[in-house]
C-alpha cells in the first residue's frame, strides 16, 4: 500500500509539473504577445504623430495659400483702381487737349 501511495504521489507530482510547464509556456507566449502588442502600439503612436505633423504641415501650407490668394485679390483690386484712375486721367487729358486745340484754332483766327 505504501508503494501504491508513493506511485500515486509521483503521478500527481508529474501531473503538477506538467501543468506548471504548461502554465510557464502559456505565460511566455502571453509575454511575447504583450511585447508585440506594445511594439505595435508604439508603431501606431509614431504613425499617428507623423500623420498629425503632416496634417499640421498641410494646414500651414493651406493657410499660406489662402493668404497668397487674398494678397493676389487685393493686388488685382488695386490694379483695377489704377486702371480706372488712368482712364479718368486720360479722359481729362483728352478733354484738355481738345480744349487747347480749340483755343489754338481760335487764336490763329484772330
Amino acid at each position: 500500500q505504501a508503494q501504491q501511495y508513493k506511485a500515486d504521489l509521483e503521478s500527481a507530482l508529474a501531473a503538477h509539473e506538467s501543468e506548471a510547464r504548461s502554465w510557464r509556456e502559456q505565460s511566455r507566449r502571453q509575454t511575447r504577445e504583450l511585447e508585440l502588442a506594445r511594439d505595435n502600439e508604439t508603431l501606431a503612436r509614431s504613425k499617428l504623430n507623423s500623420s498629425r505633423r503632416d496634417q499640421n504641415n498641410v494646414e500651414a501650407v493651406t493657410n499660406e495659400l489662402i493668404s497668397t490668394k487674398l494678397d493676389l485679390a487685393t493686388a488685382r483690386m488695386e490694379i483695377d483702381e489704377l486702371k480706372q484712375a488712368a482712364a479718368q486721367t486720360n479722359k481729362q487729358l483728352a478733354a484738355s487737349a481738345a480744349s487747347a486745340t480749340k483755343e489754338t484754332k481760335r487764336s490763329k483766327r484772330r
